[in-house]
């Protein structure tokens, strides 16, 4: 094989204005990194909408305890956003005397547990 560059590809003073491909791909970023990082941010969205999943790495020494935190974590911010909606919809039915209520379309079940809201 043979790879014929043209003049351009050299600076004035004669080194070349590109980069040389390393041949040695653990050193480089590929693929499956980029798979790898990809999966990672789709699950922080996941958990930080309050979508439960696996959240992590370790496929072969997974524990379902870990997997059950996290699920815990997600419902946590869900909870939070409810409160928070619970309040806003408190302070419109006092000011414009509406009957505004927020409340779970279906109450999160966590291992056969259902999860306490915080009411006042």
């Amino acid at each position: 094989p043979a790879v014929v560059i043209d003049s351009s590809l050299f600076k004035e003073d004669g080194t070349v204005a590109w980069e040389v491909f390393q041949q040695n791909l653990k050193e480089n970023y590929i693929a499956s990194d980029l798979l790898t990082d990809l999966m990672k941010i789709k699950n922080m969205f996941c958990t930080e909408i309050g979508i439960p999943n696996a959240n992590t790495e370790k496929r072969e020494r997974l524990v379902t305890d870990e997997v059950n935190a996290n699920n815990i974590e997600t419902k946590t911010r869900c909870e939070l956003w409810l409160e928070s909606l619970k309040k806003s919809a408190e302070e419109t039915n006092a000011m414009f005397g509406t009957s505004i209520t927020v409340d779970w379309r279906n109450k999160p079940d966590i291992e056969g547990q259902e999860v306490n809201t915080y009411e006042k």
